[in-house]
């Protein structure tokens, strides 16, 4: 269960802190949406799509509607038991069918392969590498698309009481689209995502319930504040 925040309401304060901590640990001006203050003319909601000061697309952002449906199978190909320090690594491969056109990323196939690696016992470290090949040919916003792009995840977690741990953890993706002229859809994205985690015993299975906050971002490292969503946060359920 995700929530996005595009606008200006409650959670614009919180993401306007966190961009003023991004660009404090970086350096990157570029990373503090000046839209957010009064003093800037305030975008539509929704995502715009302009190119040389033309209106190439625009879809609302006061809707609501169901997104995709993703299938997914994953093995093990290096297993070892979770109290070792013996690397993990499994491989899986995807499927998403595209939902509704304003919630949708359309229609993909993929593969991956992922590490789990503890290296004390308190911190872990989480790797991931993945390649996409687009079913489509035109996204749903209407722009030509690349055959296939890669991605990485990673990103390390700390246990902190307990079984309690809290993560950090950094998304990169190669663009998916063909060369459009606009800089949110022609640059390299990602998210960084900070996540509060803990396990639970229901029965004789082992349930990981997560709360996150996940941020945008341009590659190498500036918040992604020119597209939909500014922020997500959610509540993830792993049963094991």
């Amino acid at each position: 269960m995700q929530l996005n925040e595009s606008d200006a309401g409650a959670l614009n304060g919180f993401i306007s802190g966190f961009e003023s901590l991004w660009v404090s640990m970086t350096g990157a001006a570029s990373a503090k949406n000046q839209l957010r203050g009064d003093a800037a003319t305030p975008l539509p909601l929704g995502t715009v799509v302009m190119k040389d000061g033309r209106l190439l697309r625009q879809l609302p952002g006061d809707g609501s509607g169901f997104g995709d449906l993703s299938l997914v199978a994953k093995a093990m190909l290096v297993d070892g038991a979770p109290s070792s320090h013996d690397a993990r690594v499994a491989a899986r491969v995807s499927l998403n069918v595209a939902g509704q056109s304003a919630f949708t990323e359309g229609n993909f196939a993929g593969v991956g392969l992922s590490v789990d690696k503890k290296l004390t016992e308190r911190l872990a470290f989480h790797g991931d590498v993945r390649g996409t090949i687009a079913l489509d040919r035109i996204s749903p916003l209407g722009l030509p698309l690349r055959r296939a792009s890669l991605g990485f995840s990673v990103g390390p977690e700390l246990r902190i009481v307990g079984q309690t741990s809290v993560s950090l953890q950094i998304d990169g993706n190669a663009t998916p689209y063909a060369t459009t002229g606009v800089l949110a859809f022609d640059k390299n994205y990602g998210d960084v995502t900070f996540g509060l985690s803990h396990p639970f015993q229901a029965g004789r299975r082992r349930v990981v319930a997560q709360i996150y906050a996940r941020e945008n971002m341009n590659l190498p490292a500036s918040v992604r504040w020119n597209t939909d969503p500014d922020l997500s946060v959610g509540l993830k359920i792993t049963i094991h």
